[in-house]
C-alpha cells in the first residue's frame, strides 16, 4: 500500500529526533509500570506500540517497536526497536508526535485493520493488542492535527470509524450545513472536477461497507445470544414478540433472522455448541 505523500508530512515527526546510539532502549520500562519514568503517552496494536516517558533525568524520549502476542494477549517486544529524543518539547508536542508515530507505523505493518481517506486526511481503526473489542480510531484533520478516540466494544469502533470517515465525504459534499459551518472541500489539483464526486462515493461507500460488515456479524451474535438466553427466560416466547415491537419490525422477520443466527456454525462454535 502506498500512501499519498501530503500524509507523509503529516505524520512526519515535528519535535524528536531519532537517537544515534543502538543501545538507547536499554532500561525504558517497555513492558511493566515504572514509577521512575513518567509516562506521557502509550499506544498499542496487536503488532507495535509508541511510548514516550520523562525520564529520572528529566529527559523526554519516544519508543517504538514491535511486539508479539501471545494467545492469553501477553505481549513481548521484538526486533530492533528505534529511540527518539526530544528537546525543549512540551508534554503537548510529546503527545502529538507519539500519534503521529503510531498512525504511521500502524498503517506501515498492518495493524490499522480499516482505514481511507484522501491526501493528508485519513481515517484508521487501530484494534489494541486484547482484539477489535478494544480499539483506537485515528484521523488526521484539515489543521494537520490527528485526534483520537478509545472505543470498547468492537460495534462501537466500526460505528465510530463509518462516522469519521462519513464525516469526512461530508466535507466534498454541497449541503447548507457545510456551507454554514464554513468547511472547505479539500483540495483534488490537478485532477478534473469529477474527482469530488469520486472522493465523496468513495467514502461513503467505504463508510458503509465496514458499518454494514461488522453490524451484520454483531447481530447474528446478538441474535444467537438472545435466542439461548430465551431457553431459560422466556418459555412463551413473549420477549421475541416484544423485541419486533421494539425494533418496529414483525414477529416473523425477527423469528427467521433468529433461526438464521441460530443455525450458523461458526456462532454455535463460538458458544460451544
Amino acid at each position: 500500500m502506498t500512501h499519498h505523500r501530503a500524509l507523509a508530512a503529516v505524520l512526519a515527526l515535528r519535535h524528536a529526533v531519532a537517537a544515534d546510539d543502538s543501545s538507547a532502549a536499554a532500561g525504558l520500562p517497555v513492558t511493566e509500570t515504572d514509577d521512575d519514568h513518567q509516562v506521557i503517552a502509550r499506544y498499542i496494536s496487536d503488532r507495535g506500540t509508541v511510548m514516550a516517558w520523562t525520564l529520572p533525568t528529566g529527559e523526554q524520549v519516544l519508543y517504538s517497536g514491535a511486539i508479539e502476542v501471545s494467545e492469553d494477549f501477553d505481549w513481548t517486544p521484538v526486533g530492533t526497536p528505534r529511540v527518539y529524543r526530544f528537546v525543549n518539547a512540551s508534554e503537548t508536542d510529546v503527545k502529538a508526535d507519539a500519534r503521529r508515530l503510531f498512525l504511521a507505523q500502524s498503517l506501515k505493518n498492518g495493524a490499522a485493520r480499516r482505514f481511507a481517506g484522501w491526501r493528508d486526511r485519513i481515517v484508521a481503526l487501530i484494534p489494541e493488542e486484547v482484539g477489535a473489542k478494544e480499539s483506537k480510531i485515528f484521523r488526521t484533520r484539515a489543521d494537520g492535527a490527528i485526534e483520537i478516540t478509545h472505543t470498547y466494544d468492537v460495534l462501537d469502533a466500526y460505528a465510530k470509524y463509518a462516522e469519521w470517515v462519513n464525516a469526512l465525504a461530508h466535507e466534498f459534499g454541497g449541503t447548507d450545513d457545510k456551507l454554514a459551518a464554513g468547511i472547505e472541500t479539500p483540495d483534488i489539483e490537478p485532477l478534473n472536477p469529477m474527482a469530488v464526486k469520486i472522493a465523496q462515493a468513495w467514502l461513503m461507500r467505504e463508510a458503509a461497507d465496514a458499518a454494514l460488515d461488522q453490524a451484520r456479524h454483531s447481530l447474528k451474535f446478538g441474535l444467537a445470544g438472545f435466542s439461548r438466553l430465551l431457553r431459560f427466560y422466556d418459555s412463551d416466547g413473549s420477549s421475541v414478540a416484544e423485541l419486533a415491537r421494539s425494533l418496529h419490525t414483525d414477529r416473523p422477520n425477527l423469528s427467521r433472522a433468529i433461526k438464521a443466527a441460530d443455525s450458523d456454525p461458526q456462532i454455535a462454535a463460538a458458544f460451544g455448541n
